[in-house]
Parts: structure tokens; sequence; C-alpha cells
């Protein structure tokens, strides 16, 4: 999420809670929910873009051999950074990301970090099983950050 957007959210809250608090013109009302509509609209502009990204991510790697093991763990790795910047904006730009989703995201990432450290460990007998490991960490962690996508996206 760029600045823009991180600025136009926080305008936007912003706004809205200065209507309710002052009681606002009925114009500056409509012009904060505008802002807040076209904040709400980023932020779910953005979640779709990461959402066709994370897709992308496993798909890049899935045919990697034992060879390129530490080409693996260091494109999963930074898929996983990507992904859990695009959480952070989420969480940062709505109220509306339990912290229960956060701790399940959170979770989640731990789980895919030590998948992705056995994988880099993983002998060449053990290769495939520790990369269906890592492969079934990453749909968990990327369903946790579809869960808060969403909650992040609700009204």
């Amino acid at each position: 999420m760029n600045i823009t957007t991180k600025l136009s959210t926080k305008f936007a809250l912003l706004s809205l809670f200065s209507a309710a608090l002052i009681g606002c013109s009925e114009q500056s009302q409509e012009r904060a929910k505008e802002t807040y509509g076209d904040a709400a609209e980023s932020i779910s502009d953005n979640a779709e873009k990461a959402g066709e990204s994370i897709a992308n991510a496993w798909n890049e790697v899935a045919e990697y051999t034992v060879d390129k093991k530490q080409d693996f763990v260091d494109a999963m790795q930074a898929s996983y950074d990507d992904l859990e910047a695009k959480a952070a904006d989420l969480e940062e730009s709505s109220e509306n990301v339990s912290d229960e989703t956060e701790d399940m995201f959170e979770n989640a990432g731990e789980a895919f970090e030590d998948q992705l450290e056995k994988a880099g460990n993983a002998s060449e007998d053990a290769w495939d099983s520790t990369k269906d490991g890592v492969q079934e960490a990453w749909n968990n962690l990327v369903e946790a950050y579809d869960e808060m996508k969403a909650e992040a996206e609700s009204s």
C-alpha cells in the first residue's frame, strides 16, 4: 500500500470522526463519506492485487528440485516477506481486522517459517515431502491472509 493510500485512509477516518464529534454540515459529512469510500475502494484494489501475487508465488517455485533448494527457500521467504508486509498494511488501514484473525495469521506465519527452515535443511530423500510441508503451510498462511483481507474490506 503506498503512502497516498495510507494518508487517504487516515484522512478518511479522521474526517468521519470529526463529522460525528462536532456535527459538521451535511455537505462536509458527505465529503467525509466519499473520502472514506475512496479509501475503502483503494484497500480493496490493493488486496486484490496482493491476491494475484500470492497465487503466483507457489506456482513459480513448485517444480524446484533439491538442487535448487536454496533458490526455493529464498523465493518463498521473499514471498512470505511480501505477504507479511501486505498483512501489516491491512492491519494498519482497517480497524475491522480482529485480534483473533491477526493471531491466526501470525501462527500460520510461524508454522510457515518452521517448514521453510526444514526445507533449507532437507536431504535429497526428504525433499519432496518437505516441499509438500512448505506448500501446506503456505496454503494455510494464504488462507489466514484471505480472512484478514475479508475482514479489512468489510464495513
